[in-house]
């Protein structure tokens, strides 16, 4: 599937992909909703609106996407990369991502409510105004990170970095 393009057939729901390249398509409003994808391509594609609730995305590559109001609410996103993405708006309310890359990514106003993020990468990512209450931020790196009006409250942050000298102009609480 290479090239750019608006992919005509865009519910996906319950469906199984491997190793598929969606990447520079326009899935916008796509319903992947309880599928399994595994090792997809979504470079620098426009998945706007999309849902991805209960989905299963292993190793999936979301580089440089546009995913603004995206719902990822209840996925498992393990080892994705979401890295120079634009994800304003989004819901990742009680995501499970281990070791998943957002560096650089814009996520204003999205919603890690309850999201499970051990070992999350990101630095550099635009954070303003994200809801991180009651995440699990084990071990995550926020070095360089914008986490203006973040609100961190009841968020387990134990061994996080790159949070130095922003505690005190910030919204969270440490739980060891």
């Amino acid at each position: 599937m290479g090239g750019g393009g608006k992919i005509a057939f865009t519910n996906y729901r319950m469906q199984q992909c491997i190793k598929e390249d969606f990447s520079l398509k326009q899935l916008i409003g796509a319903d992947f909703t309880f599928a399994c994808i595994h090792k997809l391509l979504f470079v620098e594609a426009d998945i706007t609106d999309a849902s991805l609730m209960f989905t299963g995305c292993w190793a999936t590559e979301f580089q440089k996407t546009i995913a603004n109001r995206v719902n990822f609410s209840f996925a498992d996103c393990w080892k994705s990369n979401f890295s120079d993405a634009i994800m304003k708006n989004a819901n990742f309310t009680s995501l499970h991502a281990r070791e998943v890359k957002f560096c650089k990514t814009n996520l204003q106003g999205s919603s890690f409510r309850r999201a499970q993020l051990w070992d999350a990468n990101l630095r550099g990512a635009n954070l303003q105004d994200v809801n991180f209450r009651g995440a699990n931020l084990r071990g995550a790196d926020f070095t360089d990170a914008n986490i203006e009006g973040a609100d961190f409250t009841g968020a387990d942050m134990w061994e996080t970095v790159g949070l130095e000298g922003q505690v005190g102009r910030k919204k969270f609480q440490i739980v060891k």
